[in-house]
């Protein structure tokens, strides 16, 4: 979904698994719970989209987030303050 946020009960019923079942499986082969996967892939696609230029507008519309201000909260929240941008 090109970094768009995905839940785990989407992808369960695609896998034709209960959300719980898939979760267990999904940390048990992965190593890390599904929703920290999703944050990771769309932090790296944050920072792909903002070393090619694109425009924070423009990255927020491509990851699904409302505002530019929803993408910088999210931001915040998993980095603890640290902007993906200053990582860049």
């Amino acid at each position: 979904q090109g970094g768009r946020k995905v839940s785990a009960w989407q992808v369960a019923e695609l896998c034709g698994y209960s959300e719980s079942r898939f979760r267990h499986l999904f940390r048990q082969h992965v190593g890390v719970s599904f929703h920290r996967y999703v944050d990771d892939c769309r932090a790296e696609r944050v920072r792909e989209l903002l070393n090619l230029g694109v425009t924070r507008k423009q990255v927020a519309m491509e990851l699904g987030f409302a505002h530019t201000s929803a993408l910088s909260r999210w931001e915040r929240t998993r980095n603890g303050q640290k902007s993906v941008q200053d990582e860049a």
